[in-house]
């Protein structure tokens, strides 16, 4: 599942522990394999209010037992029984208080069930969900019925085994109004069509064998566009009508490329439900609580995140169709095809899901991916990752978890970010054939069934003919990441790890770090740094560790290495030249030595490559977010930066239409910060497209956003106007995206009154938009801590969308505001949310910690170059 905001949090709890209800019976948070399904018989039947179904489990029964337990949530299970040797034993359905609690239903029957096969039976309804997951409905006048399962609602809509590694086949079929497309995980069978009155029931073939969550079935007023990859796989994008449907097209070819280039990587054909008969649709969905879902043979979208109009639509959201795509399909071998055991292993799922997407992209051909991936891959998960990760209460990217609540939070920055850069730092350890033989051999292995992360390293060890077991286990056992501190010792270098910390508290944590080392003459040397210290003879005088930022750790050199260094920034190649810039930055804002003496040369490390670039502007920027509310920090961050890119924002000439999309990137990249920290070129340029689109009905294009954000207190109503109306899936971005330019009070106050007029998914990212923005920080935070339940509610208590909202809390520092969040935090009684509330305490602290140097960072701003 690729998330948009990802979202942090988790409580340990020990897997498999069982609890005891009031009532005495022993509620499992993990169900037992006494009673393990084989085959889903599945009917659901879509109304305008509700759904109703019957189902029937094939089980295969280990022991006798008197009573069986499944999965129900906020379900009414209206009867159940089975079938067993030749005979139907109707049971009692037992749904208390403690039954609720722990999301299941229990059948107690009237004798023994004896061990064999046996088949379940039941019959239930539901109402559709409000919160975006189960079986919900969204869209306008056109609705669109559709499911999302992940993590474990699938028992929202049916009984069941739900939990990965409880695997069956499904049957499915679903009735519905027949002008309606339904669609569900494997082809539809006509032939077996049946309509009656104005309703039809369509009958789909059966699944290879797959986890509960994986299940999905959507109906709607659906048309498509379609291809077939090189082995034969029926590729289709549907949309509400055929102008949607067709700007599925670059997403279209994206896929049609990926599938071949991951058939080829993996070594297997996508064969799901079956060779002759494989399909994958995809479908962008109304209303979405995420980026997408895997589902198998059935991806379901965000809009934005699977259709794009050429010309119309940004270079970001191209860039999101592709990596979200290629994410999904990654997904179809890796998550689907071999499943972890168990959620404490989601990291596999959605780490290698990450990581892969973009070597996918970087194998389709610069005619649909025409950017630097690798760039953006260390820029939006390396750096995002080491961030997440440098704070206090991170986690292990391996984390046990069992309450459905729990499992939640850890669809987050660690698994997703983390996961990947570590399998990327590990690929180029053993090199990228050794890996990619290594996954082939993971995958065959473990095909139809589910694995876990030391089945993969053992994989992986064996195709390179050394264990690396203990090597990696460091790194997904324990949170956090290590500093490797390079000093000189006579004709040597001493290299010495501890934790990294932004909150200056280390620990004994060691890792086994893969260290490449350029020396100055441009020769590599590979060393591992599994000790406190290792001595290694020094080559030369000028050396660079963390080789085109390879590793997931930081390096800190002595001043008089790190000047050397410093003169020969200009002959770096992009990612070392952004490693440089993340570890001198990311050391100061440990506050390792002085960062002040850092950010007097921070237009040392500036350069005009979009990764550079940002990276450096956006240390700056970080902490102008710090110093939100200190007028004299502000000022001067806002001259310095400036000085990095006012000229460059001055040479943009708006009139031309860009076609590199690095250049574009990079023009409104600068825009935008230009507009924050007052450019008067941004301004000028911004305003004189605003006018020319008012008066001449010239196209913003792909400077919409940027626009937006330089004319939204003139222009917020036409703005909301646009969210509401806008036919584009990109445009609801684009406007929310606007909100980061409020200035004035009254445009503040107008957005907050009009909150539950926005989509439900999106109401968290607009309070998070402006409090990252600074101008109403205090403000927003301010309503947050005072509507609480009001907001809970309107996010229609879907844990992972409130959860934007608490981790929008993240940028205060000012101690009135510190202690209403403090309070807040306290006050949040429901699960899913605790570690969460623990990175937003920490980020506070580190904020605080940075207020406590205030005086040298201003010094260090206000000094020349």
């Amino acid at each position: 599942m690729k998330w948009i905001e990802l979202m942090i949090g988790l409580m340990p709890m020990i897997e498999g522990r069982k609890m005891e209800g009031s009532s005495g019976t022993e509620f499992p948070r993990r169900l037992d394999r006494t009673v393990v399904p084989s085959h889903y018989d599945l009917h659901v039947k879509v109304m305008d209010t509700g759904f109703c179904g019957n189902v029937g489990i094939r089980v295969d029964i280990s022991q006798p037992v008197d009573e069986i337990m499944m999965n129900a949530k906020e379900l009414d299970v209206l009867s159940a029984g089975i079938e067993i040797d030749g005979r139907r034993i109707d049971g009692e359905v037992v749904m208390g208080d403690d039954e609720k609690e722990y999301e299941v239903v229990r059948i107690r029957f009237p004798s023994t069930i004896p061990k064999g096969e046996g088949y379940i039976v039941g019959e239930f309804c539901g109402d559709y969900n409000s919160g975006l997951v189960g079986f919900y409905k969204s869209g306008g006048e056109s609705k669109v019925y559709s499911t999302h399962f992940e993590p474990t609602d699938a028992r929202r809509v049916f009984p069941c085994f739900d939990q990965p590694d409880m695997k069956a086949t499904f049957s499915i079929s679903i009735d519905a109004p027949s002008n309606l497309v339904v669609l569900s995980n494997s082809p539809s069978v006509p032939s077996l069509r049946k309509e009656y009155g104005d309703r039809a029931i369509e009958y789909f073939t059966k699944t290879s064998k797959m986890s509960t969550y994986l299940v999905a079935f959507v109906a709607g007023e659906l048309e498509y566009i379609e291809d077939w990859s090189k082995s034969g796989v029926r590729l289709r994008v549907y949309g509400q009508g055929k102008e949607e449907a067709s700007w599925g097209r670059y997403g279209l070819e994206v896929a049609k490329r990926c599938i071949d280039y991951f058939e080829e990587y993996f070594g297997i054909e996508y064969e799901f439900p079956e060779k002759g008969m494989a399909k994958i649709d995809m479908i962008g969905i109304p209303s979405f609580g995420s980026g997408a879902m895997e589902n198998w043979g059935l991806i379901t979208f965000r809009k934005e995140s699977l259709l794009y109009s050429d010309g119309k639509d940004s270079v970001e959201q191209k860039k999101n169709v592709a990596e979200t795509v290629c994410h999904e399909l990654g997904h179809m071998w890796f998550g689907n095809l071999v499943t972890m055991e168990w959620w404490d292993d989601l990291w596999l799922n959605e780490g290698f899901a990450t990581w892969i997407s973009f070597k996918g992209m970087s194998e389709i051909g610069k005619e649909y991916v025409d950017w630097d991936v690798e760039g953006e891959f260390v820029l939006w998960n390396v750096i995002r990752g080491m961030l997440e990760d440098g704070l206090g209460k991170s986690h292990k990217i391996r984390m046990e978890v069992s309450d459905p609540g729990e499992i939640g939070e850890i669809f987050d920055a660690i698994s997703y970010s983390k996961g990947a850069s570590i399998i990327r730092m590990v690929e180029k350890y053993v090199g990228e054939s050794v890996f990619m033989s290594g996954i082939r051999r993971y995958i065959k292995e473990h095909m139809y069934g589910n694995g876990n992360g030391m089945s993969l390293w053992k994989a992986i060890g064996e195709s390179y003919g050394k264990d690396i077991s203990s090597m990696v286990e460091g790194w997904i056992s324990q949170a956090g990441y290590p500093v490797i501190s390079v000093s000189e010792s006579g004709e040597n270098l001493v290299l010495s790890q501890r934790r990294y910390s932004m909150l200056g508290k280390s620990d004994d944590s060691m890792w086994i770090v893969p260290v490449v080392i350029t020396w100055g003459s441009g020769e590599n040397e590979s060393i591992e740094v599994g000790e406190r210290e290792v001595v290694i003879p020094r080559r030369s005088d000028v050396y660079k560790v963390n080789s085109s930022y390879a590793g997931f750790y930081r390096v800190l050199y002595e001043a008089d290495a790190l000047r050397r260094l410093e003169e020969r920034l200009e002959e770096m190649g992009d990612m070392d030249r952004v490693n440089m810039v993340e570890d001198v930055f990311g050391l100061g804002f440990g506050l390792y030595g002085g960062i002040g003496e850092r950010l007097r040369k921070i237009g040392e490390y500036y350069s005009d490559g979009y990764c550079v670039a940002r990276s450096t502007v956006e240390k700056l920027m970080r902490i102008r977010s710090v110093f939100y509310d200190d007028a004299e920090i502000v000022s001067a961050v806002d001259k310095r930066v400036l000085r990095l890119i006012e000229e460059r924002i001055e040479s943009i000439d708006t009139s031309v239409c860009e076609t590199s999309v690095e250049r574009i990137s990079m023009n409104k990249y600068l825009l935008s910060v230009g507009i924050e920290v007052g450019s008067a070129s941004a301004m000028r340029k911004v305003s004189e497209l605003w006018r020319r689109h008012v008066e001449e009905g010239a196209e913003l294009g792909e400077l919409r956003w940027i626009v937006y954000k330089g004319v939204v207190d003139d222009n917020l109503e036409h703005l909301i106007g646009e969210y509401k109306s806008g036919r584009r899936p990109g445009t609801r971005w684009e406007v929310i995206s606007g909100f980061s330019g409020i200035k004035r009070k009254e445009s503040f106050a107008e957005v907050v009154k009009r909150l539950c007029e926005f989509s439900v998914e999106d109401i968290g990212v607009v309070i998070a938009i402006i409090c990252r923005s600074g101008n109403f920080r205090d403000e927003m935070v301010e309503y947050v801590v005072s509507h609480r339940e009001e907001l809970y509610s309107m996010v229609q208590k879907n844990v992972m969308l409130y959860n934007t909202i608490v981790m929008s809390l993240r940028h205060v520092s000012s101690d009135p505001m510190v202690e209403k969040v403090s309070e807040f935090l306290s006050g949040i009684k429901h699960s899913g949310s605790s570690l969460s509330i623990e990175k937003v305490r920490d980020e506070i602290e580190w904020r605080r910690r940075m207020r406590g140097v205030r005086d040298e960072i201003l010094a260090g701003l206000c000094s020349s170059e």
